[in-house]
């Protein structure tokens, strides 16, 4: 987390609650193509042209009542980069991201809003990980895409020392 925050190409966002209006169009979301689901079956998401790599760099308050730190995203929210969050990370309402996600927290994707997640690259969690609730609406999409990979190599930091297939 320290080695990349460094890079971040927007100021800190420091509020609990980011909703995706507020953000507006600053974490690239006029870059991504997002393509429909065929049959039913999510697809990756494509950038268009050849945009420079985002660094975005979350910071959420300490809550007091709970000792924790978290940020919510919520609504429609869109982009492309490394998303560092400093504490735990709560996806809610409709979310597209090219790119990866690193939470030095857990990452809980929640089917409030009925829109579907898709993230075409990779999550990266700390503490309690991943937790996956769909049971209200809406669906998580993680695909791989090995053009992410070469579009993050942009970041100085960024060193792959392996990589390792999972199937299951």
């Amino acid at each position: 987390m320290n080695a990349f925050k460094d890079y971040a190409t927007r100021d800190p966002y420091t509020d609990g609650t980011i909703p995706g209006p507020k953000i507006g169009n600053d974490w690239g979301a006029s870059d991504l193509n997002i393509i429909p689901p065929v049959d039913g079956v999510a697809q990756r998401i494509q950038l268009y042209g050849d945009p420079e790599v985002n660094v975005i760099y979350l910071d959420p308050p300490m809550n007091a009542a709970t000792g924790q730190k978290g940020v919510s995203l919520t609504g429609q929210v869109s982009g492309h980069g490394l998303l560092l969050v400093n504490g735990a990370l709560s996806i809610e309402g409709g979310f597209n991201w090219y790119g990866l996600i690193i939470a030095t927290g857990g990452v809980k994707f929640t089917g409030s809003g009925g829109q579907d997640k898709n993230i075409t690259g990779s999550v990266l969690a700390g503490e309690t990980g991943v937790v996956v609730d769909t049971t209200v609406t809406g669906a998580v999409n993680l695909l791989y895409c090995s053009y992410v990979t070469n579009y993050l190599r942009d970041l100085p930091t960024a060193v792959m020392l392996s990589w390792r297939e999972i199937k299951g």
